[in-house]
């Protein structure tokens, strides 16, 4: 049988090894010719009766996926969704079904359908490497597992475990899957061939669930549990806005008593989600960064020594990120304590990302180098300035790197608000400084604005965005301009805030229009988080090229030394990090919202007219990852022109 996606292999021990290596992609995904052909397979070991199934991945690049969520764009209807998530149940029931025993061996990410279908297996063993993460991410894009996931999760790892790995959408290494029951061995890739052969001779039993899990798949503990998810889930979405969390609860408290009747009725929960205006927008927000990604890889460049100039938090955090990706990283400070600063959050942070492998660990703290003299400036291949802004200083530190930088060295500033021409004006060739525009937190922000001036060389610009891929980051190409896209589009919108708190409107009031459209953050709270003294010198910075009123409260506040979270106190009171509010305060109207939320809209409108980025795609998906806009509308173009 000739396939084109998987390739058969029966061996003398008559053990059948069934290989996925999706024709003409990277990375292995179910489409529905991947799972028709995986039928095929399935129906002619059926004659042959093999003694066991081994299914692998023939890409380095991991297992699987998950399902081609492209493919779900072409169903209008949900009847038409229902068609082909059944297709994929009859398949994957079929592998569950089988009577000789079936073995997924997962290397790399093991995702959304790729676990559902690993999940039918009798055996899951897991390479126990960083690269491998099993998961069941599709909340994220509105949907919940539709391909047997539901059900079998929390068949395998219990009502608690399934159900939190299914709402959160979280994915877990080979250590943690191994822990919670996820797969039966996480062990190294040398030990791949005995392992299996060890299930080969003695095939898993199952255990019956104990009376605990009993109650909670019973209908009285359904109701209970499902009370309590419902009442997590609602802490971070609103159903409005993410209905498939809430979706999948119900699935849950209707069905979940019974295996059989999970997996029949997940199908037309799912269906109703694929053709939902949410999941389509939240897919349109993972196809944005699938864009921003391609626009980063469209040249041929790796950079391998990175120097970053200035040790304070955005630097600092610059560096260690840029280590932690697998580079050489020299951090410049004259300041010891910012440097020791950068290597005690370094050594956090790696402990945590490579935990159980702390050889790379310490590989990762060995790549970090703290540089008082800025040796390392001769050296590197990108150089990032991250120092305070001020013009004078940045004019200063350029026009000395040209002298020390490698002819063919980025060299790049990661300046929020002041325009690449200005910096550039004490530069002999000013084609190589580009900007690499990183937002707080930067380990944690998944957006870098690369900012390009009239004279900065498209060479330059396009292995900025090239480096940005190659540490996990979404480059966005934007013109210099003032506040380039999201500071600008930003600014109005938290001082719009200001002037509402200014006309007496409560504080709480106001967050509250923003945080019920949708947004992570209340505008007031934001302002606080960034820090006044940072909103004051950026609005200052803004007022004049974007017309902008200033309301006095901000620099009021500054001068009251009232900065926000950092000093405990700005429009709010802190504790810690988290803002004491009132709980009396008046309902927002929906005259309020909009009055909030058109600042962002029309802001964003005016950079794509004047080119400051080149499409409404690109818009929306700078607008989306730097702010946090509410993902569910498709960004706010998509969102005023659709609804």
């Amino acid at each position: 049988m000739t396939m084109k996606h998987w390739k058969l292999e029966i061996d003398e021990q008559k053990v059948a090894h069934l290989t996925i290596d999706v024709a003409g992609k990277n990375a292995n995904a179910l489409s529905g010719d991947v799972i028709l052909e995986l039928k095929k397979a399935l129906d002619q070991l059926s004659s042959e009766s093999p003694a066991a199934i081994v299914i692998r991945s023939g890409k380095s690049s991991g297992f699987i996926a998950g399902a081609d969520i492209n493919e779900f764009e072409t169903l209008n209807t949900e009847s038409e969704a229902q068609d082909l998530i059944g297709k994929a149940h009859e398949v994957i029931n079929q592998l569950d079904d089988f009577p000789a025993t079936t073995i997924a061996v997962i290397n790399g990410f093991c995702l959304g359908g790729g676990l559902e279908l690993a999940l039918a297996c009798d055996v899951r063993i897991a390479v126990n490497q960083p690269a491998t993460r099993l998961g069941l991410p599709e909340v994220k894009l509105g949907l919940h597992p539709g391909f047997g996931g539901t059900a079998r999760s929390v068949d395998t790892v219990g009502v608690v475990k399934g159900m939190q790995m299914m709402l959160t959408g979280k994915s877990y290494s080979a250590y943690q899957a191994k822990k919670m029951g996820l797969v039966h061995e996480a062990v190294a890739e040398r030990s791949l061939t005995k392992t299996i052969q060890q299930y080969l001779d003695s095939p898993v039993k199952k255990g019956a669930p104990g009376m605990k899990e009993k109650f909670m798949r019973s209908g009285p503990g359904r109701l209970i549990m499902s009370k309590i998810f419902a009442k997590e889930v609602a802490k971070k979405a609103k159903q409005e806005h993410f209905p498939a969390p809430y979706a999948l609860i119900k699935l849950f408290k209707e069905h979940g008593g019974s295996k059989e009747s999970f997996l029949e009725a997940e199908i037309a929960s799912e269906a109703s989600l694929i053709v939902s205006k949410e999941s389509r927008n939240l897919v349109r927000v993972f196809q944005l960064s699938e864009m921003l990604k391609a626009k980063g890889k469209a040249v041929d460049y790796k950079a391998e020594r990175i120097h970053v100039i200035g040790a304070g938090t955005m630097g600092g955090d610059i560096a260690l990120w840029c280590a932690l990706k697998g580079m050489t990283v020299t951090v410049e400070d004259f300041n010891l304590e910012a440097l020791a600063a950068t290597v005690k959050r370094a050594v956090k942070l790696y402990g945590k990302r490579f935990r159980g492998f702390d050889h790379l660990a310490t590989a990762a703290r060995d790549r970090l180098i703290v540089d008082s003299k800025g040796d390392g400036r001769a050296s590197a291949d990108i150089i990032i300035e991250a120092i305070v802004e001020n013009l004078d200083i940045k004019q200063k530190v350029f026009a000395e790197l040209e002298t020390v930088a490698k002819p063919d060295a980025i060299l790049a500033t990661n300046t929020s608000s002041i325009p690449l021409e200005d910096i550039a004006a004490g530069m002999k060739d000013n084609t190589r400084l580009v900007g690499i525009h990183f937002f707080n937190p930067a380990t944690m922000m998944p957006l870098v604005e690369i900012v390009s001036s009239k004279t900065t060389k498209a060479k330059i610009r396009d292995q900025a965005s090239a480096f940005c891929v190659q540490i996990d980051k979404l480059p966005l190409q934007v013109k210099s301009a003032p506040g380039f896209l999201v500071n600008r589009v930003l600014m109005p919108y938290m001082l719009e805030a200001a002037s509402m708190a200014e006309e007496g409107i409560a504080y709480e009031t106001i967050d509250k229009a923003a945080t019920d459209f949708g947004m992570p953050m209340g505008p007031i709270e934001l302002s606080d988080t960034v820090g006044l003294d940072i909103c004051a010198h950026v609005s200052d910075v803004l007022a004049e090229p974007m017309q902008l009123h200033v309301p006095k409260s901000i620099h009021q506040k500054v001068e009251e030394k009232k900065l926000g979270v950092k000093s405990g106190e700005g429009y709010y009171k802190y504790k810690g990090r988290k803002a004491i509010k009132s709980k009396n305060f008046a309902k927002p109207t929906a005259e309020m919202q909009q009055r909030l939320i058109d600042k962002i809209s029309l802001e964003a409108q005016r950079c794509l007219t004047e080119g400051i980025v080149a499409t409404d795609d690109e818009v929306d998906a700078g607008i989306i990852f730097g702010t946090g806009f509410a993902p569910f509308t498709g960004g706010p173009l998509h969102h005023n022109k659709y609804g």
